[in-house]
């Protein structure tokens, strides 16, 4: 059975409609929730939680049959137990909260995901195809809306890894960052999640960072916390072997990026499926450094001889003298 990732949350708070005499301003810092109950009815979606304080009077007034709410309320997603500040606008139709970090590994036989939402990291089963429908179903026809109205369904689909960096990875997927400078890519590494990142390509975290050669798609060295490494810390498969496929397409793909954003400077993440090939996973204004420390080489004489050449290359002119000037 195919499975479907659909990470969605979707809010929808109704505004209080013109009111002729203002409600007065009060200040408090007591703590009141407005409740996101998915495991309930329509009915039951709207709770008001027990203030903190017994000294000050909960204001409950309503107007025209409107609760008389702040600016800025609570509002809590039950199932994952998370309290997040939301901005209430009177004008707007829906809210999202994403989710971030995704990370698909197995347990005990069964698929499960993990990320990270509003700050707390949660761990889930996969959800089926027929779940997914049901659930779908639910947020179009308003079960999850406050004012149990219609609402929008978001849907993700799940990139379906190529196993070919499973041997260099622990739990997480590898993705393969292209700094690109004006248009030229300039360098290139391969990020492999570990034990220690949690299964995220994340550098600072505890992933490995693999240096690679622009020309070929080989593996140059590997440094893991700055410090050079030879094997990967968990897999113990050698990255000297590494070979990244698709290179052909993954160089052409990461510098058209600048054509669309004019960025002198990005990086470019890059994921592999196993059907699809090279797809742009997100691009970063601001990449980090490390991508030189993976590579054993500086960036500034590449960023230097790019300056050089002439502004209206075409994607194959730049990802060609990309090739031939920037060996090893």
């Amino acid at each position: 059975m195919k499975y479907l990732l659909g990470v969605v949350l979707s809010l929808l708070i109704v505004g209080c409609g013109s009111i002729s005499q203002p409600a007065p301003k009060t200040k408090s810092t007591d703590k009141e929730y407005i409740t996101l109950d998915t495991t309930k009815n329509k009915s039951s979606n709207v709770k008001k939680a027990v203030k903190e304080s017994p000294k000050k009077v909960v204001n409950n007034n309503m107007f025209d049959d409107k609760y008389i709410i702040g600016e800025v309320e609570l509002v809590q997603v039950v199932p994952v137990g998370v309290t997040k500040k939301a901005r209430i606008d009177t004008g707007a139709t829906t809210t999202s909260i994403d989710a971030q970090d995704i990370v698909l590994f197995e347990r005990d036989g069964k698929k499960w995901v993990k990320f990270k939402f509003a700050g707390k990291e949660i761990e889930k089963k996969l959800m089926g195809i027929v779940s997914i429908k049901r659930h779908v179903s639910n947020i179009l026809s308003g079960l999850y809306s406050l004012g149990g109205k219609y609402d929008v369904a978001m849907i993700e689909t799940l990139v379906e890894f190529d196993p070919v960096f499973d041997r260099y990875s622990y739990e997480g997927v590898p993705d393969i960052r292209v700094v690109v400078y004006r248009g030229f890519p300039a360098m290139a590494m391969l990020r492999c999640s570990t034990k220690e990142s949690d299964g995220k390509a994340n550098l600072h975290q505890g992933a490995v960072g693999v240096g690679i050669d622009l020309a070929s798609g080989r593996a140059i060295k590997a440094v893991q916390h700055d410090e050079p490494v030879n094997t990967h810390p968990d897999t113990k498969y050698d990255f000297s072997e590494l070979q990244i496929p698709h290179w052909e397409r993954i160089l052409p793909l990461a510098a058209s990026c600048y054509d669309i954003t004019n960025l002198g400077y990005l990086g470019v993440d890059i994921v592999l499926d196993k059907n699809l090939g090279p797809l742009i996973l997100e691009l970063n204004a601001r990449p980090g450094l490390a991508i030189q420390i993976a590579n054993g080489k500086g960036s500034v004489p590449r960023f230097n001889l790019i300056d050089k050449q002439p502004t209206n290359l075409s994607v194959e002119e730049r990802v060609k003298f990309s090739l031939e000037n920037f060996v090893g």
